[in-house]
Parts: C-alpha cells; sequence; structure tokens
C-alpha cells in the first residue's frame, strides 16, 4: 500500500517520469489528455501512476522481477503495457535495476527509480548530505520554466553550477545553484555524455568522505534527474518516526529526458514514444557500495508536490 503523504520514497515511476506539460501530447493526429496532478501539468504518470498500483513478483535468487499490467487508457495513456522492475544483487556490492515494457498501442514510456539517499545514514540529515561530494558525468542540462517544464533548450553546463563533471562538495553545489534559480537547490535533469561502446555509461559518483562510502551509478538512459529534496519538509516521517528534512537526501533518477513527448528532435533528440509490440528496455546499476543507505523503499507519492 503506498501513501500520498510521501515524496515517491523509493518508488517505481510510470508510465512517464518526471513532467508533460500541460497533460497533453500527441501521437500523428491524436491528441492525448492525462491527469492534471501538478498544477497544469502531469508529473510521475499522474495521480494514480505506478506507484500506487498492485504489482506481482517472481522471486528467483537473489533477484525479484515485478510486473504490471496497464490498461488501455489508464491515467490518459494509450495502448495496454506490460511493464517489469528486476532487481538483482551482484557481485561487488552492486544493484542491477532494469526495466521493460510492452505496448498494444504506441504510447510514451519513461519509467524510472525514485529512491533516496544519504549515505551518511538515514537520521543524519541535510549537515552530513553538504558533506557529500558528487560527480555527474554530463555534457548539459535542459532547460525549464518556473514550472520545471523544459523549454526544449539544452544548455552546456560549462561555466554554471551544474558542472559537477569534477568532485564537488554538495553543499557548495547546492548554494550555487540556488542563485541561478528559485528551486531551493538541484531538481534538474542532467544529459549524460553516452558510453563509447554498447556498454553502460558512467552517470555519476556520491561518496560520504567521513565515512567512505560511495555509490556509483551506470545506466543507458540519456538523462538523469538530479535532485537534492529540496521539499522535503520536517513533516515528512521517515523510519523510526524520522522527520526528513529539506536537503535530507538526494535522487539520482535517471531516465529519458522530460517531456521528450513534446519536444521535436532538433530541440530535444530523444523520443520516448515506443511503437505497438515494440519493447522498451532501461537498465540501472549502483555499485561500489560499502553499504546501501536509501532513506526508503516504499513506493509513495506527495501530497502536496514536493517531490521533483
Amino acid at each position: 500500500m503506498t501513501s500520498k503523504s510521501q515524496p515517491y520514497f523509493g518508488a517505481t515511476v510510470g508510465r512517464v517520469a518526471n513532467r508533460i506539460k500541460n497533460g497533453k501530447f500527441s501521437i500523428g493526429n491524436q491528441q492525448f489528455n492525462t491527469t492534471k496532478n501538478r498544477g497544469n501539468n502531469t508529473l510521475h504518470g499522474g495521480a494514480d501512476g505506478f506507484n500506487f498500483r498492485t504489482w506481482q513478483y517472481h522471486l528467483d535468487g537473489k533477484k525479484v522481477t515485478f510486473s504490471y499490467l496497464s490498461k488501455d487508457g489508464e491515467e490518459g495513456f494509450p495502448g495496454d503495457v506490460l511493464a517489469s522492475v528486476t532487481y538483482e544483487l551482484a557481485p561487488g556490492n552492486q544493484l542491477s535495476i532494469t526495466m521493460k515494457a510492452t505496448s498494444t498501442k504506441q504510447t510514451p514510456i519513461n519509467m524510472c527509480n525514485h529512491s533516496y539517499f544519504n549515505l551518511a545514514g538515514h537520521k543524519s540529515g541535510a549537515t552530513e548530505v553538504y558533506k557529500h561530494t558528487v560527480k555527474i558525468n554530463a555534457f548539459g542540462f535542459t532547460k525549464t520554466d518556473s514550472e520545471s517544464i523544459p523549454t526544449g533548450d539544452i544548455v552546456p553546463v560549462d561555466n554554471t553550477p551544474f558542472d559537477l563533471r569534477n568532485s564537488t562538495i554538495l553543499g557548495e553545489g547546492i548554494k550555487a545553484v540556488s542563485k541561478f534559480d528559485d528551486k531551493g537547490g538541484y531538481d534538474h535533469n542532467f544529459c549524460i555524455n553516452s558510453s563509447s561502446d554498447d556498454d553502460l555509461a558512467f552517470v555519476a559518483r556520491v561518496e560520504h568522505p567521513t565515512s567512505g562510502i560511495a555509490m556509483e551509478v551506470h545506466a543507458d538512459q540519456p538523462g538523469v534527474q538530479f535532485y537534492t529534496g529540496n521539499g522535503l519538509s520536517n513533516a515528512t516521517v521517515g523510519k523510526g518516526s524520522t522527520p526528513y528534512s529539506k536537503h535530507g537526501a538526494f535522487c539520482l533518477e535517471t531516465q529519458n529526458y522530460p517531456d521528450a513527448v513534446n519536444h521535436s528532435v532538433r530541440h530535444m533528440p530523444i523520443n520516448s514514444v515506443i511503437q505497438s509490440a515494440q519493447n522498451s528496455k532501461k537498465t540501472t546499476k549502483h555499485n561500489d557500495l560499502k553499504e546501501i543507505l536509501p532513506v526508503a523503499l516504499v513506493g509513495v507519492e506527495p501530497s502536496s508536490g514536493e517531490a521533483c
């Protein structure tokens, strides 16, 4: 059972993660209207997205697969979609997350995992998050308007607070980016440099220097939404009745570019629409972990729009 009082802790987000402008898109000559659950826009699949649905599961050794059939018209999206998520523990302290989807009609698919992390432990709060160092392998970021909707422009990270290509102390980065816009921290899609071969690309590395705990993320997706828990407040209560405050955790949501379904190839060269009977697949790996410390592993949704 999920709760509308929490900001997507550990959620599997779909059908379409992030935002869809004005809750509508077109495929061919047909317009589709999706549920608006963030002002005039659709966020993370709508009011009753994948994180609210009951999934079936199959356990196989060190991996578990969850599956869900999303019916034609659910939240306004076309086609029956059979979605699955496989979590697998592998040698080297590696957690692999593989998401797949097949549709009976053309439909946008952009699933993601929305876990929050604090490598110093979930009780340590923003004080320790600020001490983390972060490195993101991105050449640009998608420019957004006041509602966090992409304009279609991709801005180079050079000479901006988004240039995290070298390890940066997160607290300093948050201060710098807070002067850039009014999001209160990072809540932006970074455009990842693709791998030179068919393997997963290096996305990010985060480390908590005091404990020595580090996490690397590798994925086959073109973007990652880096979110620093700007909307968390002490009203958000987690494990052991611990209040989770602003900047008390961060997310690295590997995904397609936000609102890609509404942008031309010229401006945003990533299409999220899959054809009927076509498979969509994405893989994300978290490795080099001395210890896995997500804030929570429950799929939940916010009641007041406090998640990226």
